[in-house]
């Protein structure tokens, strides 16, 4: 088996290293076919394989260069997946390399993208990782492309879907009171016709209301100008726009499902998640971050996908820098309301704050009263975001440090000159680390 597969990948090695140096015609000898057959079943068109086998019996073929590029790539990735299989040894010509996890990844030296229509995924079985913003909107997208025949399924490894927009919900008094600890408002691009959909769809269900800018603070991740729209979510916290977003796509959403493997066989994906058995799709969208400290990051999956990463996108994924934020949420007891007033003045709803550890400051319980809801009687909510700077000071922290979050609640206390101690004023509270809180260096940025 050893010996049959060595000579797979020499006849892989020869179509490749034709193909890199021919025109626009490729001549294909009867071992490159034959190489080629016994993987065509990895091709998703049938016009490829169909080419390949009646082609079996001639010495040689012309192939386009157009038919050959996709054939190849996935002629690649089955040879890898065949030979992770037998736990095969990396070839010295860089064919294979090793992942961080042992396993042999393949990475071929002319992958690329392939496109595909809508049409060719009408009734499709898809799979979104990620529930953040970035899944939620793909899922909407996707549904808005295929139409009602295709299954959209959404796979979030956390508890809850929202990534970095999260909402946290507390039981005071009998009653549900929520604190938004990331982004606290949707800031949607009134010029695009794709953005104007989601705002509308939102407002005129009654998830969201719109909320003026000037009510806002005027932070550097903030967009502004006339175009921006800003959303605010009634009642539920921002999390509950993306949930209307999913409702509208139609997904079928499962939490606490975190993907292990992504491999390709023969024309379906198979995903391997770390608790439960392995499913299958045609088609699979990664809309989680590239690298970094996060679990769920690109580079924690691992599998044949990987081959479909050229050397240039890897250094692009790895080039992405984001940084780290905590957020503080203060369920206060009722009678800080007035000092909060006065801090915030008649309107405002957040301010930007010039201090070492918080940066921003939002009054969840505003915020909550302009949404429509009625402020709730038993408490006051609050909101910290740190600096970058104090968060990358306690970088090895942990949201469980009690010396940390007496650090963070003292000083909101002492910028809202709140009276008495933390313990007698603090109803509850919630403490996120976000350890990739926002991007500051995109892909497309010089090293």
């Amino acid at each position: 088996m050893a010996e049959a597969l060595a000579e797979l990948k020499t006849s892989y090695q020869a179509a490749r290293q034709r193909l890199a140096t021919s025109g626009e015609d490729v001549a294909i000898t009867r071992e490159d076919l034959r190489c080629l057959a016994s993987v065509s079943a990895a091709c998703q068109k049938a016009e490829l394989r169909a080419r390949i086998l009646e082609a079996t019996g001639a010495d040689e073929l012309q192939i386009p260069r157009t038919v050959l590029m996709p054939l190849l790539k996935h002629a690649a990735v089955e040879i890898a997946a065949r030979l992770k299989d037998r736990k095969a040894a990396a070839p010295e010509d860089g064919f294979l390399q090793s992942s961080s996890s042992d396993s042999l990844t393949m990475r071929p030296e002319s992958a690329g993208v392939s496109t595909v229509s809508p049409a060719d995924l009408a009734g499709a079985q898809i799979l979104v990782v990620g529930a953040g913003a970035t899944g939620v909107c793909a899922s909407l997208r996707l549904r808005r492309l295929v139409g009602k025949s295709a299954s959209i399924t959404v796979w979030e490894k956390a508890r809850g879907i929202g990534g970095r927009m999260t909402t946290n919900r507390q039981e005071l008094g009998g009653s549900c009171v929520h604190a938004d600890l990331g982004a606290p408002y949707l800031s949607l691009d009134g010029s695009s016709a794709d953005c104007s959909e989601v705002a509308e769809l939102l407002i005129k269900s009654g998830v969201c209301c719109e909320i003026s800018a000037d009510r806002l603070s005027d932070t550097v991740e903030r967009p502004s100008g006339e175009k921006w729209r800003h959303l605010a979510s009634v009642g539920g916290g921002v999390n509950a726009a993306l949930k209307k977003i999913l409702q509208e796509a139609g997904a079928d959403v499962h939490v606490e499902r975190r993907v292990a493997t992504l491999d390709q066989q023969r024309s379906k994906w198979r995903v391997r998640p770390f608790v439960g058995s392995p499913e299958e799709f045609d088609a699979v969208i990664l809309a989680v971050p590239g690298c970094g400290p996060g679990g769920d990051n690109l580079d924690k999956v691992h599998g044949g996908w990987e081959s479909c990463i050229s050397r240039e996108q890897n250094r692009q994924l790895k080039n992405v820098q984001h940084d780290a934020r905590w957020a503080l949420a203060l369920f206060l007891s009722a009678d800080c309301a007035r000092q909060c007033d006065d801090f915030f003045g008649p309107r405002a709803v957040e301010k930007a704050m010039r201090d070492n550890t918080i940066g921003l400051l939002c009054y969840q319980s505003r915020k909550t009263a302009v949404e429509g809801e009625s402020r709730q009687e038993q408490g006051v909510v609050v909101v910290a975001h740190t600096t970058v700077e104090w968060a990358r000071r306690n970088a090895r922290g942990s949201g469980r440090d009690q010396r940390l979050y007496q650090e963070l609640a003292e000083r909101v206390r002492a910028i809202l000159g709140l009276k008495g101690s933390i313990s007698r004023l603090v109803l509850a509270s919630k403490l996120i680390t976000w350890k990739q809180s926002q991007v500051k260096r995109c892909s497309g940025s010089g090293a």
